[in-house]
């Protein structure tokens, strides 16, 4: 079998104060062009001039009839053939979608959230998050010894004054920290062996 290519026509954006602009083909044009501009400016029949127009276009269109706001634009290929608003819009929207797709931050989302079945694998993103201030920092509770200390200078020593004593502020680490998920932890130890 022979792979013959489809035809793309040459697409047209014709302006109502007269200037033409052409494109190469349809994905050419659909490249070049973004949703708010044709949401703006592209209508179907040159009858709906003013039907797609926001109140501040017709202000402008009021003012001043030159205006870049009062040109609409007809989409039409090489034979004619028109592009409805809605048809280009939507075109536009699965151009932007399939190139969001390629994103590598999307791309990482998806690849981390399609192995989901519904009822069958756990739902991501829920479940008890297991990590406590209080698993890796020491918390010392000086806060009545440090009151103490506030309160009767005389009576404390040098070393337990109020601005020597730790606080839970200074996050200190714990010592087992390091060693608490080791093999050697849980190893039974035997004196034969």
């Amino acid at each position: 079998m022979y792979n013959i290519q489809q035809y793309q026509p040459e697409i047209r954006l014709i302006g109502t104060n007269g200037e033409i602009y052409r494109y190469k083909n349809y994905q050419t044009f659909i490249e070049s062009t973004n949703y708010w501009f044709v949401e703006k400016y592209v209508i179907d029949s040159m009858k709906d001039q003013y039907k797609y127009s926001s109140l501040d276009n017709l202000m402008y269109l009021y003012y001043d009839k030159d205006s870049i706001y009062s040109t609409k634009y007809i989409v039409r290929d090489k034979f004619d053939s028109m592009f409805s608003r809605n048809e280009i819009l939507k075109d536009i929207y699965e151009y932007n979608k399939s190139k969001r797709s390629k994103n590598p931050y999307v791309r990482r989302y998806k690849e981390r959230y399609d192995h989901v079945i519904f009822r069958h694998t756990p739902v991501p993103g829920t479940g008890k998050n297991t990590w406590r201030f209080r698993n890796y920092y020491k918390k010392p509770k000086t806060t009545q010894e440090k009151r103490w200390s506030h309160a009767h200078k005389k009576y404390v020593r040098g070393k337990r004054r109020a601005h020597m004593l730790p606080s839970v502020w200074d996050d200190r680490l714990r010592g087992d920290v390091r060693n608490r998920k080791s093999w050697k932890n849980r190893k039974k130890y035997k004196q034969w062996m």
